[in-house]
């Protein structure tokens, strides 16, 4: 499904299809909704944002999205630089662990990558057609993407060569992400599989769930659980083995995006109902984020855990207290000369 800014479905990228095999713990909490005016919200379709990412230092967000634009702000949200390379869509935006560099992965079927001050460096090129994420190895040194169109995950060294090439998935790949330790690799595609692979691109185990496609996957900061966001409006949870423990519900629609935060114990979320959820995984409460007027495409963490940064369809940035659920800012980047 290739971006487009027709339809709410053309929006969504990608999903998995996972097929539990046996009962799990479903998470039946509480949300608490914050609800914010939206009387000045100026709505546009024409720049939806694809993705975000907080530098590792806190000082820099950057954003990719339907322009092929790669936007880098300081950690208030004010706008620093626009990158242009990419032709098409831009995807998905990733700071290396070290802040020095970016990476970008494009509907041009491109990862690009750059450094912190915007100034372009390697083009990867391989993927047969649009790559829908890029993830930095915590080392640094390579790259893993995700091949939307050619079903493939790639992994290159942070030079920009390519090194392996694995294959297994039947449909598009989505996701990928490395576990923290650097030994493994996840993804996630249209076959309805996560797949787990050594580093060196082994195929170590399939996981399958009954939850539909899966937008998103992400590994909890000590490596011990992996969570993917599903199509059924379900979060689920995994050990590192692949053993399915919980599912948290609550979204009405398709699960865009999963990030847990830094301490491990929280996870944010955004999806097809327009909103950003936080969860807490212990069981003690939630809450609700509501300032998008459209699916919110993606969702991540500031280093410290203690704010939220969101990019929907609607073209909105929005930064959120994580303690009080309170919005702090909102870019409209429609609002923003192009």
């Amino acid at each position: 499904m290739l971006p487009s800014n027709r339809s709410r479905q053309s929006v969504a990228l990608g999903t998995f299809l996972l097929l539990l095999a046996q009962p799990l713990a479903v998470a039946a909490w509480a949300f608490e909704s914050v609800s914010i005016d939206q009387s000045d919200l100026v709505r546009s379709s024409f720049n939806p944002v694809w993705s975000v990412s907080w530098s590792p230092d806190g000082k820099r967000l950057a954003s990719g999205g339907y322009d092929g634009r790669i936007r880098l702000w300081d950690e208030n949200a004010t706008a620093k630089e626009v990158l242009s390379g990419h032709h098409q869509a831009v995807t998905f935006v990733a700071w290396s662990p070290e802040g020095e560099r970016l990476a970008s992965a494009g509907q041009d079927g491109t990862v690009r990558l750059w450094d912190a001050g915007g100034k372009p460096g390697p083009v990867l090129e391989g993927h047969n057609g649009l790559v829908a994420c890029v993830a930095w190895s915590p080392d640094g040194k390579q790259l893993a993407s995700a091949g939307f169109v050619d079903r493939t995950v790639r992994v290159w060294t942070a030079q920009g060569k390519a090194v392996l090439v694995l294959e297994g998935h039947r449909y598009c790949v989505h996701s990928v992400a490395w576990s923290p330790d650097g030994k493994r690799l996840a993804s996630g595609g249209y076959d309805g599989t996560v797949r787990l692979w050594t580093a060196d691109g082994k195929s170590e185990r399939v996981l399958e769930a009954d939850g539909g496609n899966v937008y998103s996957i992400a590994w909890q900061p000590d490596g011990k659980r992996l969570a993917s966001a599903n199509h059924d409006g379900a979060i689920r949870l995994w050990t590192a083995d692949g053993t399915p423990t919980a599912v948290l519900r609550g979204h009405k629609g398709y699960v865009a995006s999963v990030a847990w935060s830094p301490d491990g114990k929280r996870i944010v979320s955004g999806g097809e109902d327009n909103t950003v959820r936080l969860w807490d995984v212990g069981g003690t409460g939630r809450f609700i984020l509501n300032k998008h007027v459209n699916i919110a495409h993606a969702a991540v963490w500031s280093p410290d855990g203690a704010q939220v940064l969101s990019g929907g369809m609607d073209g909105l940035l929005c930064l959120w207290d994580a303690k009080t659920a309170k919005l702090t800012r909102t870019r409209d980047l429609s609002r923003i000369e192009q």
